[in-house]
């Protein structure tokens, strides 16, 4: 673990043998005899590290350990070894202090081989299922003495097997690009100073915690003592996308690999499945079931004796608990119909599973009220401030670019805090691309002032490096325009804000590249080949490659957005017939980011602004309700064209425009295609009718009026924001589930940016309308107001002092809600 030599009996395990060398004496008084030895050993260097400043991180530092490893010698978790207590001494100025503690325990421990190696006294737990049920649910087995007995080690060969066959996908693991960056791997992040950074992370219904989320979970699913038992819990981990779930379960994966190679007692042997290469398990119908799971692990041993895999398998054989790591369980379930999720999740898998990993906005939409979301501890991993990326930006800059001096390093960091990078790097993800585009040429890279910019610039670097490399077969323009096709081909309306990135499969790509796009088939295949492995699409995954067929996706969902983005942006500047059918799919919010930034483009382009503006007219036309015939669901399909290019039309300014979206708005009567349209009068700076349309949404609530207009705005931002499922059909109706949190967040970032300010009003009486309209909701409601408190009172008072909005009623009515929501005891 440490990287030194170990002699026999320098093996971090622990005997229980009297400290002062006399003969054997009876098992329980050992086991207190070894506690003691264990704690004073631990005491002693927790006292001499904190008489000295030193943090747990910073001394694994000076001696060249894990951290991970000093955190368990101090918890009594992990045995320390010579080399460890020799080197602590020297850098803690300590003589020999902890030399001799590890020289009276080796010494006893060498007086008495009556009993086999056991490992310390919180390791000593009866192994079974991960929440320590054996998979019975019996909870005096969660809750096993410390003294307990140890299960039989695996024999040697065993365990010398399993620990290659880990390590080799391990190195898989870690030889994986990191999300975004061009020159950092996974196993960088986990071997070099400061490269891992830990997001802000909250438990369920507690506080922001900023200390290493590795080393707690790690506690949760391997287990540690409390009250007299040693506990194991099931954790599930939740983010936004880009916030490093899955470079997360990477990590887990690793400790507990380490852990396993240390030979403790319990045989907790770590097993991680990335959900996402079981996309198709279609091939496998039992996928899930203890049988399934039984097959699997027996893989991992295949040719050696049977092992009873513990919790999962009873059956004769050496003893092993899996340590199950699930990651993207949206991703695995996003291919599912809403009506199915919950029956899926009953399989075996999921409820054995020690970590699960899952985007929120899936989670808060499907699963947050199920039995499955309340069967385990939830982690929320938070979005990165100032301090996080300024750790990233030095860790970065030490590892990829030693050479540069301290004053070009400040630079760069002065450059990730400047007001647009910052708005924008608030996930990992991001902030690996701004710095690959800022230490372009020398650090001369180019100016960075919205996310089109960012991912425009980005994809063009990464796509020209790519095709610069030996086998590419297609130049940067092309890649470009297949991954626009394909990005379009595979972008599923029935769920654009899941939030996961859509797989496909390999042949499904192959028949897309030979068919639709008409490529010879004998260039097809190379085609293919150079796209899968040479541009922003991932092949998933080797760990399940008996399983057919291959799953290809982008290496990010945001890259697919972008590129669902730029074609739709190239319809609208090119083709009518294209631009009537593209608008017939609900894009969503992610799209409409992309979207609106290209729009905002046009608008200095009065050439490109005018042919623009002459597709989406007629394309506007094209979808009215007179050119659909008697087919509801076209006409249906027609009526989210309408109302979607009413609202990006709104982001051109022209007269022409203005004057169209106000001829039509006198005409219009559906109250979702009215909304759309006022919109995008006020994004063309034509505000009055927003105007009119809040006062109205005022005068309805407080004269308990007809709430028609009310539930419509409501409802349809609960489905762009992804608080609810969408309706392709109806995304304005307001489903009834409780879900807000999203939208109340969503809606306080946008009062907070220029780029929205023609809503800012608007979004502020959404928060109202939420709150006084949404009583079953209110609970959610107040946990998301809680968490941007001081956000939102900073923006109210900043539009308390503005002329122009001092006297909107809506901010003293958030006042009130605030003053609600904040008190205990009040806001039910």
């Amino acid at each position: 673990m440490d990287g030194t030599d170990r002699s026999p009996d320098d093996q971090g395990s622990v005997g229980h043998v009297r400290l002062d060398g006399a003969g054997p004496v009876e098992a329980q008084e050992q086991d207190v005899l070894v506690r003691q030895a264990a704690e004073a050993f631990a005491a002693e260097l927790i006292r001499l590290r904190t008489e000295r400043g030193l943090s747990q991180s910073a001394l694994a530092r000076r001696m060249g350990y894990d951290k991970s490893y000093v955190t368990h010698v101090e918890r009594c978790t992990q045995a320390p070894t010579r080399s460890f207590a020799q080197q602590a001494d020297r850098v803690l100025g300590s003589g020999q202090a902890l030399s001799r503690l590890w020289q009276a325990y080796h010494t006893v421990r060498a007086n008495d081989r009556r009993r086999p190696p056991q490992t310390w006294p919180s390791a000593l737990a009866t192994p079974g299922a991960p929440d320590g049920s054996g998979g019975q649910g019996d909870a005096a087995a969660r809750d096993t003495p410390l003294n307990a007995g140890a299960s039989s080690m695996a024999p040697a060969a065993l365990r010398e097997a399993l620990r290659d066959r880990m390590q080799q996908e391990q190195s898989r693991l870690l030889s994986r690009g990191v999300p975004g960056s061009l020159r950092v791997t996974v196993g960088d992040l986990l071997t070099r100073p400061g490269l891992l950074v830990t997001a802000p992370w909250r438990m369920a219904g507690g506080g922001v915690c900023r200390d290493s989320i590795v080393d707690e979970i790690f506690d949760r699913i391997i287990g540690y003592p409390a009250d007299g038992a040693y506990r194991r819990r099931r954790v599930l981990v939740l983010s936004d996308p880009g916030m490093g779930k899955t470079t997360l379960t990477y990590c887990l994966y690793v400790e507990l690999l380490r852990n396993w190679s240390t030979e403790r007692g319990d045989n907790s042997l770590p097993v991680r499945i990335d959900l996402r290469a079981v996309g198709t398990h279609l091939a496998d119908q039992d996928f899930g079931s203890a049988e399934w799971l039984t097959r699997f692990l027996d893989k991992q041993v295949d040719g050696y004796d049977p092992v009873s895999w513990l919790g999962v398998t009873e059956r004769k054989g050496i003893p092993i608990r899996p340590v199950l790591i699930l990651d993207s369980l949206d991703e695995y379930l996003s291919k599912l119909a809403p009506s199915n999720v919950l029956s899926e999740l009953n399989k075996f898998i999921f409820s054995y599973a020690s970590l699960v990993c899952c985007r929120t906005q899936y989670f808060d939409r499907f699963l947050a009220h199920s039995p499955f979301g309340d069967s385990l501890e939830r982690v929320e991993l938070m979005e990165w401030g100032e301090s996080e990326r300024r750790d990233y930006v030095c860790g970065y800059m030490g590892h990829c670019f030693p050479g540069y001096g301290e004053r070009d390093a400040q630079n760069i960091r002065i450059r990730m805090e400047s007001g647009p990078v910052r708005d924008l790097c608030h996930a990992p993800l991001r902030v690996n691309m701004a710095l690959e585009l800022m230490m372009k040429e020398g650090g001369r890279g180019p100016t960075i002032t919205d996310i089109l910019g960012l991912y425009h610039a980005y994809v063009g670097q990464l796509l020209r490096i790519e095709s610069a490399k030996t086998g590419s077969v297609l130049e940067v323009d092309q890649k470009l325009d297949l991954l626009t096709s394909i990005a379009w081909h595979f972008y599923d309306e029935d769920r654009p804000s899941d939030g996961a990135a859509q797989l496909f499969t390999l042949r499904e790509l192959s028949d897309l590249i030979s068919g639709e796009l008409v490529i010879a088939p004998d260039a097809a295949r190379s085609v293919v080949e150079d796209l899968a492995f040479r541009t922003l699409l991932s092949v998933e995954s080797e760990q399940f490659n008996s399983l057919e067929p291959t799953i290809v996706r982008f290496v990010h969902k945001s890259f697919q957005e972008y590129f669902v983005a730029r074609h739709l942006f190239t319809c609208m500047s090119t083709n009518v017939n294209a631009t009537t059918q593209a608008f017939r799919k609900l894009i969503s919010a992610e799209v409409s980011e992309f979207v609106k930034e290209y729009l905002e483009r046009v608008n200095r382009n009065s050439r490109v602004l005018s042919r623009v503006c002459d597709i989406c007219f007629e394309s506007f036309l094209d979808n009215s309700a007179d050119t659909c015939g008697s087919d509801p669901d076209d006409s249906a399909r027609a009526r989210v064209a309408r109302q979607q290019l009413a609202y990006y039309l709104g982001n051109l300014r022209s007269r022409r425009i203005t004057k169209f979206l106000e001829e039509i708005l006198a005409q219009e009567r559906d109250l979702w295609i009215q909304r759309g349209i006022i919109l995008g009068l006020a994004f063309g700076g034509t505000v009055k009718p927003l105007e009119e349309y809040v006062e109205r949404l005022r005068r309805n609530r407080i004269n308990s009026g007809d709430l028609s207009e009310n539930e419509v705005n409501i409802g349809y931002t609960l489905t762009f924001f992804g608080d609810q499922a969408t309706d392709e059909f109806r995304p304005e109706v307001d489903q009834g589930h409780d879900s807000c949190e999203r939208t109340v967040r969503r809606l306080i970032y946008l009062v907070g940016t220029e780029t929205d300010r023609e809503c800012w009003r608007l979004n502020l009486l959404t928060l109202v309308e939420l709150w006084h309209h949404r009583k079953w909701s209110r609970e959610r409601y107040m946990l998301a107001m809680r968490e941007c408190t001081e956000e939102l009172t900073a923006i109210l008072d900043r539009l308390a002092d503005d002329p122009e909005s001092a006297s909107w009623p809506e901010l003293e009515e958030l006042r009130v809600i605030q003053s609600a929501v904040t008190s205990p005891g009040h806001g039910r």
